[in-house]
């Protein structure tokens, strides 16, 4: 669940892990058709070792929305409100 008092971006919340964790927030740009193009090589060089790929399509078509996390689900099922 996100315990938060609002919607809160994507970015937001990664700047914020990433600074828990102590390290550098996302600050990159790429375009994202690069993005895309490195998610295919990264996961065939995953099949190919046998990891777990460190970029997907997936993620890659999460990252290029406009991603809003909101209270609403832990609101509903836990019954608590925020300030």
């Amino acid at each position: 669940f996100i315990a938060s008092a609002g919607a809160v971006p994507l970015y937001d919340i990664m700047s914020q892990i990433s600074e828990k964790l102590g390290k550098k927030r996302p600050h990159l740009r790429v375009p994202a058709r690069l993005a895309s193009a490195a998610a295919r090589v990264e996961e065939w060089r995953a099949r190919l070792t046998g990891q777990e790929p460190l970029l997907t399509r997936q993620s890659v078509k999460i990252l290029k929305e406009s991603v809003f996390f909101d209270n609403r689900k832990a609101s509903e099922k836990l019954g608590i409100t925020f300030k």
